[in-house]
C-alpha cells in the first residue's frame, strides 16, 4: 500500500541485521517480481481487499507459501460506517474489477474469504479472532503430495509417507522407490518399470530411491541407472538417498 511502512520498519529494527525489506504488489505473480515461494509465514493485514481481483491477489498470496506453510489474513467483512468515510475516497477503495465477487463493496464476508482460499489451494481455514467487523483468518499450503512404492509398508509409515502396492491416477508430486534397501541390484527392474510409468504421466513426478549406502557394490547398479536417468529425463529429477546410519525421514527431509 506505501513503502513508508518499510521505513519505519527498518528504523525500529536497525539492529536487526536479518531484516530484509521490499515492495511487492499483490495483485501480480511475485516470481515476476524477483520473489520466490519459500516463507514459512505470511501476513496480509487489511491489504488483500485494496487490489482489483481479489481473487487473484489471494492465489498471489499462496504462491508465496512454502509447502505446510502458514497464511494469517487479517480483514474486514462488511460495510463499516468508520471505514466507508476515511477509506471511500482512496485509489484502492473504487479500484475493483471483480464485481461478481465484490458487486457492492470492496470488503467481502467470512464465506467468501473461505471459498477464496480454498480456490487458491489453501486448506485448514481456521478463524482465529472476530470481531468489530474485522476477522483473522489462518489457513495452511498443501503439503507435497508423495508416496512410497515397494518393500515394507512399515518403513514407509515410520518415514510419514502414504505406501501404496502400485502409482495412484491421482496426480502426485513425488515417489520414494524402497526396493532398493533390500538389494540395489535385484532392484533395478522394479526401478526400470517405475520410471517408464512416471515418464508416461503428463507431469511426471519427482524419483527418489532409497539406498542403504551408496557406496556399496550392492547398490552401484542402482545408482548408476539414476545417473544415467538423470541425463536423459532430467524431468523426473530421479536420485538415490543413502541413509548410512541416518533415520529415512531425516533423510528424506533434506531432498
Amino acid at each position: 500500500i506505501s513503502p513508508a511502512f518499510l521505513t519505519a520498519a527498518q528504523r525500529a529494527l536497525a539492529d536487526w541485521p536479518a531484516l530484509r525489506t521490499t515492495t511487492l504488489d499483490i495483485s501480480r505473480e511475485p516470481a515476476a517480481q524477483g520473489i520466490d515461494g519459500t516463507f514459512d509465514v505470511v501476513v496480509a493485514a487489511n491489504v488483500l481487499h485494496a487490489t482489483p481481483d481479489l481473487a487473484a491477489a489471494v492465489r498471489n498470496t499462496a504462491s508465496l507459501l512454502a509447502p505446510g506453510g502458514r497464511l494469517v489474513l487479517v480483514e474486514g467483512t462488511g460495510p463499516l460506517a468508520r471505514l466507508d468515510i476515511t477509506f471511500g475516497l482512496t485509489e484502492g477503495w473504487t479500484q475493483r474489477t471483480d464485481h461478481a465477487v465484490r458487486p457492492n463493496h470492496p470488503l467481502v464476508d467470512l464465506e467468501t474469504w473461505r471459498r477464496l482460499l480454498q480456490q487458491a489451494g489453501l486448506a485448514q481455514t481456521v478463524v482465529v479472532a472476530e470481531g468489530s467487523g474485522q476477522i483473522v483468518l489462518t489457513a495452511t499450503a498443501h503439503a507435497p503430495r508423495w508416496v512410497a512404492i515397494g518393500a515394507d509398508k512399515a518403513i514407509a509409515r515410520d518415514a510419514g509417507l502414504d505406501w501404496l502396492p502400485a502409482l495412484p491416477d491421482r496426480p502426485i508430486d513425488g515417489v520414494v522407490f524402497l526396493d532398493g534397501l533390500q538389494d540395489g541390484a535385484s532392484a533395478l527392474p522394479s526401478l526400470l518399470r517405475l520410471s517408464q510409468a512416471l515418464l508416461r504421466r503428463p507431469e511426471p513426478p519427482r524419483l527418489l530411491a532409497v539406498v542403504n549406502e551408496p557406496r556399496m557394490p550392492s547398490a552401484a547398479a542402482l545408482v548408476g541407472f539414476l545417473r544415467s536417468l538423470a541425463r536423459e529425463h532430467p524431468a523426473l529429477r530421479p536420485r538415490a538417498v543413502g541413509i548410512e546410519g541416518n533415520d529415512l525421514a531425516s533423510a528424506l527431509g533434506v531432498e
